[in-house]
């Protein structure tokens, strides 16, 4: 099987994610209402690494993870499949919706696979 990596997007003290944002935040404060708390982020890393993730370094609103295809498939409801950039590089796609499962719902507001690099 092939390694899957995606971002995950927490839930602020609010409830609120930085895919909430109208606007990208311009200060500490702004960004504060979107970062998770530390026992948000470390719940969520628990769940994650229960089901079989490797959780990466804690970013700003959330964290890098890493697992087998199917492992990603089962956990999020989706089916994967590779395809490729213009550029030749391949990158991950999901053929339906990620779906974030129950118990991840408390502290995660999405899940991301990375886009297809574009170059000018």
């Amino acid at each position: 099987m092939s390694e899957v990596v995606a971002e995950v997007i927490l839930r602020g003290p609010e409830g609120k994610s930085i895919i909430d944002a109208d606007r990208p935040p311009t200060g500490s404060a702004e960004l504060a209402v979107y970062q998770p708390t530390f026992a948000t982020s470390a719940a969520a890393r628990a769940a994650f690494e229960s089901r079989g993730f490797v959780v990466h370094d804690d970013g700003a609103t959330g964290f890098s993870v890493s697992a087998d295809q199917d492992v990603f498939e089962d956990v999020f409801s989706t089916h994967l499949h590779i395809e490729t950039a213009a550029d030749g590089s391949d990158y991950w796609r999901a053929a339906d919706a990620i779906q974030i499962p129950d118990d991840f719902e408390p502290w995660v507001a999405a899940v991301v696979l990375p886009l297809a690099p574009e170059f000018f």
